[in-house]
């Protein structure tokens, strides 16, 4: 801060100490070719006399008036010797320089004008106010020509060391355009007003001629031909309709006396050019207002008018009837001392467009005349409203003026070189400099580069220069520095944005650059804030991500030990009692398998409530992801009623699946759907239906099954839907969901259990809630199934509801979006025969099944009847595990396959183990068919292990593919892409069974034989 703000009074002081006045150090200012002029012109022959005398007064005076962009001159002295500046020039036309330059007033503009000023100063001096004068005429040579204009002066007494008046400063600003306009605008109104009172045509032209020539401002002679016929009651015949020629009488002459005009004129394209006849010609062929200018003026028409000048611009107005037959023409010699420009040829037409009104009012019958009047009417208040409305803008105009000179926002206006045109007091407040001291920085240059922060000239610099080039408007933001309030102080900093876009001339080139300047440091310090917040969210969520990910993966650890023991004591019992010369009673081995299974649903239920948390931590987080597939849908309903064969069988359970007349109907074969977040949903609905119907009476679950080509509404089976949640995307629009039609799958379980009551119904589908606190400790639960189903469902696009009778039961009903499949599979999947409503599906749910299904046939496959399909001598497994429990009870369940089983205790011991297989040039040549590795380890993790093997088989030093299975409690997707991603084969999660595990190598090592 401390160089900042030296650097800072460095400029500072550079810039103070820099020189302007060229009067006085004339080689060290920056100098343009006019102050050149200025400098080397010959004052001493002047009555300003030399400038090396002059007062320090007059040369303040003369430093400022010369870099005004308007003109500005000084009267000095008593003499009132003239000084001025490059823009002030052309007023003087041909008195510049030697006739004005530092001569006397009275000497340049002669005694009476020299008199009218001296009254103006003397007012001004008794008033104590500036003298002005109004719209003041000034005839000037410039543009090529001699021009007629008007400006606004402004006379201001200067004052020198003792209080005298010593000079007065005079201010130009031209007015010319806005007095054309008034004059026009008063023009228009006087002939609209005249429209009304005339009803024979020599009086309308006799009225208009007498308007313009007491209003001889844009016109210097007035010419009306008329058709030469008898005149009728109107004045004149039309008798000028479809023949090409025909002859034209002078009717009026108006702004000049003795002319030699033809009094009759032939009129017909055949004559020759340029002639009034084929003027006249193209006039009424096109019925437009003919601009007559250079080769195309007839010379009859270029007249010399006194004061002014030759007319060097004529234009012919046709007048029609309301019937499109020609009654006159009017001539008008455009003013010399004017430039002709499209408003010239607007008020032209307009003034066309009221005379030809006017003619075809009086030539239109009585009764049409009338009604002419009437809208004549109309249109003049209606005018009238539009001159209200243009003096209102006029107002505000200079409203506009002052608004923008109080705006809040910064409004600028620089050259295309970046000096200031206009600033408001707004921009000067923003970057933090007074009108004075902007002025003067600059007259060294670009004023606003002094006020940018250092590291941001360069930003600035390059965008003004990046406007200039592309000539196309440029936002950005940059800082400033502002200056300290008290003593004591550090320069403080702004941030402002500023939008800026040049105006362009017709040549293409940069007139000026315009725009806004706001100051944004407030938004700057909210969006600081507001990031600063959002990191300190996401390093909370991240938090609660690493803990639940500890959690999981502590829990998860111990359950797969768990799951792998008590499968080992259901396999202990695969036996037949005749052939075991050593048996136990049977209450005995009933107890034990009991009980064995009873771990089992326990460490399931378990694993179940840590997979309810880590699909609500990704809810949470958005993390969650639907993946389609292509899938049978009773195939997958059959799946989630296999898992539960055992229980439902143990509960005595009569399960039932029925495909729904609507299904059959849709002709649905394979979908594409998410099967996982769909089973999740099934398994959590019969999770609830069995636990609260296992001890009623009546015991039945059914699932059904149907499909709809529209979102179901609700109402089947009682079941009204809860509304969903808004979700920022729409689903099934992704490629990977296939071209297929849009269908909607409905899948509703309904159970005999105890049912709800109308209180228990409003605390569904929240999170950690139960319908009733007491549930947990009769049926256990998470509260959170209910509540992660309506997300999934809602997530895919679905529904979810439910109607329940106390003490009858309850349905559960929800639906998801999919697409029909196109492309089905080659093999189609057979374990599913599809049946109807008609034909439900009926699972076991005698006590002798149920003990079946347990121990044999049932979902929990035991490891005797697995050992049946596994060779041991094919399966060499090396088992990579710190954990020594899990390493011990893994590999106890193996052998008993009969599998041979190696084990390390972290990566490093496994990738020496290798080096002594069969994967390996090395003379041990130990047979191993495939590794199953945790992930995190110490001394070197699963993941680097797994790295340096597949680099290794790139190498050679490894030959072939080394099968790994990554057995990891990280259970999060994005932890299993990793994972793939480092080189696993596949992944397996804890908890898991030794026979959900040995399908899983049998696949891999089907498609990697073991060496």
């Amino acid at each position: 801060m401390a160089d900042s703000e030296h650097d800072h009074h460095s400029s500072w002081s550079d810039a103070q100490g820099q020189i302007i006045d060229w009067t006085r150090f004339p080689s060290k200012v920056r100098q343009s070719t006019w102050i050149d002029f200025i400098k080397t012109y010959p004052f001493e022959k002047t009555y300003l006399g030399p400038m090396s005398r002059w007062p320090d007064e007059l040369r303040r005076l003369a430093v400022q008036i010369m870099f005004s962009p308007f003109p500005r001159m000084v009267y000095w002295g008593e003499d009132q010797a003239i000084l001025y500046n490059q823009a002030a020039s052309t007023l003087l036309g041909s008195k510049h320089p030697s006739f004005a330059l530092g001569n006397r007033f009275v000497d340049v503009w002669g005694p009476e004008i020299h008199e009218k000023h001296m009254k103006m100063i003397r007012a001004s001096l008794d008033r104590g106010t500036v003298a002005q004068a109004k719209e003041m005429e000034a005839i000037l040579e410039r543009n090529g020509f001699i021009e007629e204009t008007y400006w606004d002066v402004v006379l201001q007494p200067c004052s020198g060391p003792d209080g005298n008046m010593v000079a007065v400063l005079n201010t130009y600003q031209e007015c010319t355009s806005s007095v054309f306009q008034h004059q026009r605008r008063t023009i228009i109104d006087r002939i609209q007003a005249i429209i009304p009172t005339v009803d024979n045509f020599p009086d309308l032209w006799t009225s208009v001629a007498n308007e313009l020539r007491n209003n001889l401002h844009d016109t210097a002679y007035l010419l009306f031909y008329t058709a030469v016929n008898q005149p009728n009651e109107s004045g004149y015949a039309h008798a000028i309709d479809r023949v090409d020629t025909f002859q034209l009488e002078l009717q009026i002459v108006s702004g000049v006396a003795g002319q030699p005009f033809e009094s009759v004129v032939h009129v017909g394209e055949r004559f020759p050019r340029p002639s009034l006849g084929a003027v006249f010609a193209e006039a009424r062929k096109t019925q437009q207002v003919i601009v007559l200018q250079q080769d195309r003026l007839p010379p009859e028409l270029a007249l010399l008018i006194p004061d002014r000048g030759f007319v060097t611009t004529a234009c012919v107005l046709p007048i029609a009837s309301v019937s499109g037959q020609q009654i006159a023409f009017a001539v008008l010699g455009m003013n010399p001392r004017r430039q002709f420009t499209d408003e010239s040829r607007l008020f032209l037409s307009h003034m066309n467009d009221l005379i030809s009104k006017a003619a075809a009012l009086i030539s239109l019958p009585e009764e049409q005349r009338r009604d002419q009047e009437k809208f004549e009417q109309i249109n003049l208040a209606l005018s009238q409203q539009l001159q209200i409305i243009a003096l209102k803008a006029e107002k505000n105009e200079e409203t506009f003026t002052r608004m923008a000179q109080n705006a809040p926002f910064g409004m600028y206006m620089f050259d295309r070189d970046g000096n200031p045109i206009y600033v408001n007091n707004a921009y000067l407040r923003l970057i933090g400099l007074n009108r004075d001291t902007f002025e003067q920085a600059a007259s060294r240059g670009l004023a606003w580069k002094d006020t940018i922060y250092e590291e941001d000239i360069d930003l600035a610099s390059n965008i003004w220069t990046r406007m200039r080039d592309s000539k196309t408007a440029q936002t950005f933001e940059y800082r400033v520095k502002i200056p300290p309030t008290q003593p004591g102080e550090n320069f403080g900093i702004r941030t402002l944005e500023t939008i800026s876009f040049p105006e362009i001339d017709n040549s293409g080139r940069i007139v000026t650059v315009q725009g806004w300047l706001m100051d944004i440091s407030p938004r700057k310090r909210l969006e600081s804030l507001m990031a600063q917040r959002l990191e300190d969210a996401l390093e909370t969520r991240r938090a609660s991500e690493n803990f639940i990910d500890m959690v999981s993966h502590e829990m998860r650890n111990p359950l797969s030990a768990i799951l792998q023991l008590a499968d080992g004591i259901l396999g202990s019992f695969d036996f037949e009692p005749a052939k075991d010369p050593v048996s136990l009673p049977a209450d005995t081995v009933n107890m034990m398998i009991d009980a064995a299974q009873t771990i089992t649903l326990c460490a399931q239920h378990q694993k179940c409530i840590v997979d309810d948390i880590l699909t609500l931590s990704k809810l949470d987080s958005s993390l969650l992801v639907i993946t389609p597939d292509k899938v049978h849908p009773p195939t997958l309903i059959e799946k989630s009623l296999k898992m539960y064969e055992a229980e439902l069988a143990r509960a005595d359970i009569e399960a039932k699946l029925v495909i729904e007349q609507s299904y059959v109907d849709a002709q649905l074969n394979y979908v594409m759907l998410d099967p996982s977040r769909v089973l999740q949903v099934i398994i959590n609905l019969l999770t609830n239906g069995i636990k609260f119907t296992r001890d009623c009476p009546t015991r039945k679950l059914s699932v059904y099954l149907s499909a709809f080509e529209q979102p179901p509404v609700g109402g089947q089976r009682s079941v009204s839907f809860i509304e969903p949640r808004p979700r920022q995307s729409s689903l099934s629009t992704s490629p990977e969901w296939g071209p297929g039609g849009e269908v909607y799958i409905q899948f509703a379980v309904q159970d005999t259990g105890k049912g709800l009551t109308e209180d228990e119904l409003k605390l569904l589908w929240q999170r950690f809630s139960q319908a009733n606190p007491k549930t947990y400790k009769q049926y256990g639960g998470s509260g959170l199934g209910l509540f992660i189903s309506r997300e999934l469902t809602e997530l895919q696009g679905g529904q979810i509801g439910v109607h329940s009778e106390a003490g009858v039961g309850s349905i559960f009903m929800f639906y998801i979006k999919a697409r029909r499949c196109v492309d089905e599979p080659k093999t189609r999947q057979t374990s599913f025969s599809a049946p109807t409503a008609t034909s439900p599906v009926l699972l076991p749910h005698t006590a002798s099944e149920a003990r079946r299904a347990n121990v044999s046939e049932g979902s929990v496959h035991t490891l005797s009847s697995l050992s049946r399909t596994v060779a041991p001598e094919d399966i060499h497994i090396l088992i990579v595990e710190d954990n020594k429990i899990n390493q011990r009870v893994m590999s106890q369940q193996l052998r008993k396959l009969g599998c041979v089983v190696h084990t390390a205790d972290h990566g490093q011991d496994c990738l020496d183990f290798l080096e002594t297989t069969v994967f390996t040039s090395n003379s041990k040549n130990t047979p191993l068919s495939v590794i199953l590795m945790d992930l995190e380890m110490p001394v070197m993790d699963g993941l680097t292990c797994v790295r340096r093997i597949r680099e290794q088989e790139a190498t050679g030093k490894v030959t072939g593919h080394v099968p790994v299975i990554a057995i990891t409690a990280n259970a999060r997707s994005e932890q299993i892409n990793i994972a793939m991603e480092a080189g696993m084969d596949t992944v397996v999660t804890k908890p898991f069974r030794i026979p959900d595990l040995v399908p899983r190598m049998q696949s891999l090592l089907s498609e990697y034989p073991a060496k």
